[in-house]
């Protein structure tokens, strides 16, 4: 039992360090950004707003991540009431750098849809998914083949959320053992090892869901791209 307790606590901190990561990383290089403009005399009024905003914005999700993993094993949670398409925005907001950096380009199909859940953790889905793919895409050789499609709509009382990339998709053995724990590979840089295990247990577990990823082909205007779909659904828990 000490020993399972022990493994539990080691997977935590682990999902706790990847989770803060990125924002981190995010706040640090804006703040860096203009202490040096600052110190060398460079004017940076024109980026100050940009950058204090998404400060504020990823200080914002990491104490509702810490908030998330604090009350990780409580068997009461608070559910909300959310718009699918304002998650998706704000997950979207979160990572805007990376996907400017990196010349990827965003497809978005969304169906307005106003859903029962748990918001903050499926943006934490969201987000270790789409970073996943920006992963696979930043490999590209090919900068202007660089495209992520969302999908989300309503089946069977389900809330549907397609994630896709043009990453050339992954093979077969890969993709069995994607949601496995600290499964990663040199070939398919297919995030950390614990990113996508952890979207797999948040989904499971408190989204009371189910996530699949399946090679497919992801159309953008006249063009098709083979790459890594995602697909999340989940239901309403507003009963």
């Amino acid at each position: 039992m000490h020993k399972t307790k022990q493994a539990m606590m080691g997977e935590m901190l682990e999902n706790i360090a990847h989770q803060l990561r990125q924002p981190l990383s995010i706040i640090s290089t804006y703040a860096t950004g203009i202490l040096m403009k600052k110190k060398y005399g460079i004017d940076t009024s024109n980026i100050e707003n940009e950058a204090f905003e998404s400060i504020n914005l990823n200080a914002q999700y990491l104490s509702n991540t810490i908030d998330d993993f604090r009350n990780y094993f409580a068997t009461v949670k608070e559910k909300n009431s959310f718009s699918i398409d304002t998650v998706l925005n704000l997950a979207l907001k979160l990572i805007d750098s990376r996907v400017e950096n990196e010349n990827i380009k965003i497809k978005k199909e969304i169906v307005p849809i106003i859903i029962t859940n748990y918001e903050n953790e499926l943006i934490q889905v969201l987000i270790n998914i789409l970073n996943n793919s920006i992963d696979v895409l930043s490999e590209l050789k090919n900068t202007e083949d660089r495209y992520i499609g969302i999908q989300a709509y309503k089946e069977n009382d389900l809330l549907v959320l397609k994630i896709l990339d043009s990453g050339n998709g992954a093979p077969e053995d890969i993709l069995e053992r994607i949601f496995e724990p600290y499964f990663t590979t040199k070939k398919q840089k297919l995030g950390t090892g614990i990113g996508l295990y952890m979207c797999q247990e948040i989904v499971g577990r408190h989204l009371k869901g189910t996530i699949t990823a399946k090679n497919a082909y992801f159309y953008f205007q006249k063009d098709s791209y083979l790459g890594l779909e995602f697909e999340i659904r989940i239901p309403d828990l507003k009963q």
